[in-house]
């Protein structure tokens, strides 16, 4: 994990910046920066404060869909599954072209399997492998279905 203080690497497959930040983008960084750290200092009520300022000022920059996923990975930490779930499930709807609806969706699914909703975690793991079949989700999705003793969808047989 990176070192409380440092710049806050994106999650796996979100978009690196593109450009040097101008001011007003140095704001949004400390802000989301900030609420990361709280994340690996395990403070999930300051995190989830941060990344929601940073979605209320920032909602339209490249990486509010970041902050929504890490709002999710926030409330999962501190054990708030359904809150997690929603938050989850609102990236997929909000952003539904983020980089991380794969790993949104493998989350839900996880956790509707944690909450004893096999079937419905099942359906979720079948839309991920469906709509996103070369991303790691669903590679990981292929393993969560066989592990619920479930016949793995044609794409998961495709894979190398």
């Amino acid at each position: 994990a990176p070192a409380v203080g440092a710049a806050m690497p994106p999650p796996r497959g979100a978009r690196a910046a593109t450009q040097t930040p101008a001011p007003a983008d140095n704001q949004a960084l400390r802000l989301y920066n900030d609420a990361f750290n709280d994340y690996l200092r395990d403070n999930y009520d300051l995190c989830i404060q941060g990344f929601e300022e940073y979605i209320r000022r920032y909602g339209g920059s490249d990486r509010a869909d970041d902050a929504r996923y890490w709002i999710g990975q926030c409330q999962q930490a501190a054990g708030d599954t359904t809150a997690a779930r929603e938050s989850f499930e609102r990236l997929v709807r909000e952003y539904p072209e983020s980089e991380l609806v794969p790993d949104a969706i493998l989350n839900v699914a996880l956790i509707l399997e944690q909450e004893g909703r096999q079937d419905a975690a099942l359906e979720a793991l079948r839309r991920l492998i469906q709509g996103f079949p070369t991303s790691d989700a669903a590679f990981l999705a292929c393993g969560e279905i066989e592990k619920l003793g479930a016949a793995k969808p044609a794409a998961c047989e495709q894979r190398p």
